[in-house]
């Protein structure tokens, strides 16, 4: 089998993480032949093709997102990054399409379509972005059930000018409604936002948690452990985990703090 996966990195980040490590798992496990295209490449495997060149493509490339962002177009249009992954898919010809984080300024929506004329595409999805009109999360808001953009939610990541998320939305679901597109949710809530999504009515959608390297993480006595860490029996302890905590509105920092003051 012959698998494309489609991702803004591929070792930076969550998202990145989990597409390379189920490219390497495939390969390793089931022989698949992979190729991963990327908009920034950070290792030397020879399997992971970037987008677009870090010279004038990217700076082009960057510009151009930040124009089309501001008049509510985004990522309608792009100059290099789609050329090049519509030219690899047709070259390689996968079987299966593994697409992953599309936010960016690198993937072109529009592009779902032709890209699945060459083969099925299954979307993970690493946030809301897929269902929003523009937002990666909408923080409560439920406006996206009937269609509509919430208020100010153009100015969540990644942004908009010109608020367009009614439109935007319309956009999405005429697209996937023409794409051979199946949906994969990694978490319960995730699954339950993607099944109420009316931008994604008509798709199959599979809930699918990532998995774990369990020779790394699995359970051990807590006793034994707390004495190794040097943590008193009875302490009540409280692990966080997240990716640029401070001044990042997505990994629940703020809420952190709030709670290590009560």
């Amino acid at each position: 089998m012959r698998i494309l996966f489609i991702n803004i990195s591929d070792i930076r980040g969550g998202a990145s993480i989990i597409a390379y490590n189920l490219a390497k798992y495939f390969e390793l496990n089931f022989q698949t032949q992979n190729i991963l295209l990327v908009r920034d490449k950070f290792t030397n495997d020879g399997n992971v093709i970037q987008t677009r060149n870090q010279g004038l493509q990217a700076g082009t490339e960057r510009l151009f997102n930040i124009l089309m962002n501001a008049v509510g177009l985004q990522y309608k249009f792009l100059p290099f990054s789609p050329t090049q992954i519509l030219k690899t898919a047709n070259e390689f010809k996968p079987d299966v399409i593994s697409l992953h984080n599309p936010i960016g300024g690198y993937f072109s929506i529009n592009d779902l379509i032709p890209l699945s004329r060459i083969a099925p595409i299954v979307w993970t999805l690493h946030d809301m972005w897929p269902i929003t009109g523009n937002a990666a999360h909408t923080f409560g808001n439920e406006e996206w059930k009937n269609m509509k953009a919430g208020p100010h939610e153009n100015k969540i990541y990644p942004w908009i000018g010109l608020n367009t998320g009614n439109w935007l939305l319309k956009e999405k679901k005429r697209i996937y409604e023409n794409t051979r597109l199946r949906v994969i949710a990694p978490s319960s809530w995730m699954y339950e936002n993607a099944k109420q999504s009316p931008v994604l009515e008509g798709k199959k959608v599979d809930l699918i948690h990532h998995g774990i390297d369990l020779s790394l993480f699995k359970p051990l006595d807590k006793v034994k452990i707390r004495e190794v860490l040097n943590i008193p029996i009875n302490q009540k302890v409280l692990i966080y985990s997240a990716e640029k905590l401070s001044n990042n509105q997505f990994k629940g920092g703020k809420d952190f703090s709030d709670i290590l003051s009560k």
